[in-house]
């Protein structure tokens, strides 16, 4: 993220005079108005280290590789995410491979009940026994 230390250090200071003018109209004393500039000024800060050491790796703005290739967070990590979407469609390819295997032991297993049924509807009547109630 870019940062302009100077034009946010100005809009802060201008945004804190225009509260500090609400805060005294609202009737507050000077220690309580220094303890929200003071909260104020730890969040200010906060923001602008966030903003001075974050870098985005933005993969829609980039047009071509080799503009990709500009960016040391892709060079430092571009094998760590190519492992990611290999290891996401093997991932795929695995639970295809085990849905079409569910789907295959499911038609055996209704084959194999069915056939067991005849069976011992045969089995039953070849020794005469009645199915019981």
């Amino acid at each position: 993220m870019k940062w302009n230390n100077g034009k946010e250090r100005a809009k802060f200071e201008r945004e804190q005079k225009e509260l500090r003018e609400q805060y005294i109209a609202a009737g507050m004393t000077e220690e309580q108005i220094q303890e929200m500039y003071d909260f104020d000024l730890d969040v200010f800060n906060g923001k602008r280290r966030e903003a001075e050491h974050t870098q985005t790796l933005d993969f829609a703005a980039v047009e071509a590789e080799d503009k990709e290739l500009q960016n040391p967070l892709y060079k430092k990590f571009s094998d760590k995410l190519l492992d990611n979407s290999q290891a996401n469609r093997h991932k795929k390819e695995k639970e295809s491979r085990q849905k079409s295997r569910w789907n295959v032991a499911e038609c055996i297993t209704t084959d194999v009940h069915q056939l067991l049924c005849k069976a011992k509807n045969f089995c039953s009547n070849w020794l005469g026994v009645s199915k019981p109630r």
